[in-house]
């Protein structure tokens, strides 16, 4: 039996099962580079599991449970996503697949504020970025500096969990200057640039 966990953690090391793993197994028997009894052995069930950009219908379920997972895991009653970020969820390629869905969902609980939905400022910076070229690629939009300038503004307020301050150090600016270029009329107003 250990010679077998052996065997199995050997292939699975040297052997990664990539989609059509098992084909590159059986190319390896053929030309002598992988033992056939062991091929034999591991080659009982094929299993495909589509990647997620493949099955659509299971990203905004998964989030969801994500999301009650990582809630409860980080004691925060996070009440779930914004319109904006389901639809932004959707829209994603997840090259990463699960595993990617996971991270971004456990990374936007912990910049979330608890009772409160998380919104798109919550998530990864790549992601939001993807989301936004893909939206504008499908309108025909090529953006302008003004909101080059105001979604990254909004990503560095995203990755300081909205503190202005600290934005505003991050991006060499006063936070006068940052609340002016994010058009606040009422920079005590915690909520104006929402």
């Amino acid at each position: 039996m250990v010679r077998l966990h052996t065997a199995l953690f050997l292939v699975l090391v040297l052997f990664p099962l990539k989609p059509h793993g098992l084909q590159d197994l059986a190319s390896a028997t053929k030309a002598g580079r992988f033992r056939e009894d062991l091929y034999w052995r591991l080659n009982v069930v094929h299993v495909r599991v589509p990647a997620l950009r493949e099955r659509r219908e299971d990203i905004l379920p998964l989030a969801r449970h994500f999301l009650e997972f990582y809630s409860r895991e980080q004691k925060k009653a996070v009440t779930g996503f914004s319109e904006e970020v389901q639809q932004a969820l959707a829209r994603y390629g997840w090259p990463g697949n699960v595993r990617e869905l996971r991270n971004a969902v456990e990374r936007a609980i912990i910049f979330a504020e608890a009772d409160a939905p998380v919104r798109l400022g919550h998530l990864p910076a790549h992601f939001r970025g993807e989301v936004a070229e893909a939206g504008r690629a499908e309108a025909g939009h090529l953006p302008t500096l003004r909101e080059v300038e105001e979604r990254h503004i909004r990503e560095v307020l995203g990755f300081c969990a909205g503190n202005r301050k600290m934005a505003a150090e991050i991006l060499g600016v006063s936070p006068v200057t940052l609340w002016r270029r994010l058009g606040i009329k009422d920079k005590s107003d915690p909520d104006a640039d929402e």
